[in-house]
């Protein structure tokens, strides 16, 4: 059997690519706990969600984190919904780019309207 060698470069795009051409993977909601909360000067939120076994970091920038009138700090437990075409990669780190992002505890009649006016 014949091993296909990659650079690092080339496997992080396949892993973009792979998660982003995925249909099932296309607008998908994370569940987790806020760490390392950051309001950067430009507006775009920076954040770590995580639960007990493993961590993902995530971005919502300013337009999304204005339309969705965000306010979370570390220890929150959000839901953070995930549109296609959203994964981020640098420094081999892969990032979340949220577009909206409600408190666990909503009520879940309101979830069909969250994600449409997600999608607007």
């Amino acid at each position: 059997m014949e091993v296909k060698v990659f650079t690092v470069t080339e496997f992080s795009n396949l892993v973009k690519v792979t998660i982003e051409e995925r249909k099932e993977l296309e607008t998908i909601c994370v569940k987790g706990e806020v760490s390392n909360f950051k309001l950067n000067t430009s507006g775009h939120l920076y954040f770590t969600l995580k639960d007990e076994s493993a961590t993902v970091k995530c971005i919502m920038f300013k337009n999304y984190a204005l339309k969705n009138n965000i306010d979370i700090k570390d220890g929150d437990k959000i839901f953070v919904l995930r549109k296609n075409n959203s994964i981020w990669w640098t420094d081999g780190y892969y990032q979340i780019q949220a577009v909206a992002i409600k408190k666990d505890g909503v009520r879940r009649a309101t979830w069909k309207i969250w994600k449409i006016k997600s999608t607007a």
